[in-house]
């Protein structure tokens, strides 16, 4: 028999997670919205905890509340930087909340604001809009686990994000147009890393000049050896060449990271 408290939507082609998200924004009646990728799972209790969580902070005007995650294969916490209580646009700018996290939130918060289908990842986008809307509260609480283990997940793979090199490239100009003076402000060191995001996505998509260019800036607020080593292959090597050369320097430099934990 059919519940009819469900709807389930089937788009006629894979349109990406933006676009199931924001279909799924349109569909909802109820007065909170919560996240579900369909490869990870919720515990038990995780939507009666956040309803009731919501109850306990309705005076303070809460609209967002971010709940712990884990790494099902792992069974460690996947976000970092977050200890329990409000939250702050700064924080989340200068890139010290870090990882993944269950969000949801009231309906009534998220109103007619919408992921960029233009832009490929950086949900943050959508976070920071709401900022000036309502506050935000982190519950230190694991109601969600994160299955990474499958290979089709869509941030597992380097490949795939160059598979959509436009949409980064789009979302990283964008990031830093909405958001980079600030960042210069508050820490032009995270300022000056995203503009080497940028000069790399930029080289990747063909726009050498202005890519070289976006990261010389970068080197004026954060020096790089991996910014270094990108500005000097931008002069000498095609895009095929730079981007075997930037997977290969991402991959020994995460084989480094995990020898030191």
């Amino acid at each position: 028999k059919q519940d009819r408290r469900f709807i389930f939507y089937r788009f006629e082609q894979n349109k990406g997670t933006s676009a199931t998200r924001n279909k799924g924004f349109n569909l909802a009646t109820g007065y909170y919205i919560a996240l579900l990728d369909s490869d990870d799972e919720l515990l038990p209790e995780a939507l009666k905890t956040a309803v009731n969580k919501f109850a306990e902070l309705s005076s303070e005007g809460v609209g967002v509340i971010w709940f712990d995650d884990i790494d099902f294969a792992t069974g460690q916490p996947i976000g970092k930087g977050l200890k329990e209580g409000y939250m702050s646009y700064g924080n989340h700018i200068c890139g010290k909340i870090k990882g993944d996290y269950w969000v949801a939130m009231k309906r009534e918060v998220l109103g007619d604001l919408r992921y960029d289908e233009r832009a490929f990842g950086y949900d943050g986008l959508l976070w920071l809009k709401l900022y000036p809307r309502t506050k935000f509260f982190h519950v230190a609480m694991t109601l969600y686990v994160v299955h990474q283990e499958y290979a089709d997940r869509t941030s597992s793979s380097l490949s795939i994000a160059l598979r959509h090199k436009k949409g980064v490239l789009f979302a990283r100009k964008t990031y830093l147009s909405q958001h980079g003076e600030k960042m210069k402000c508050l820490c032009p060191e995270r300022y000056g890393g995203m503009l080497a995001k940028l000069g790399s996505a930029q080289i990747v998509d063909g726009k050498r000049a202005a890519g070289r260019k976006s990261l010389l800036k970068s080197l004026r607020f954060h020096v790089s050896l991996r910014t270094l080593v990108l500005l000097l292959a931008a002069c000498v090597l095609n895009e095929k060449q730079i981007i075997s050369l930037y997977c290969r320097y991402s991959r020994a430099l995460s084989c480094a990271r995990k020898k030191l934990r």
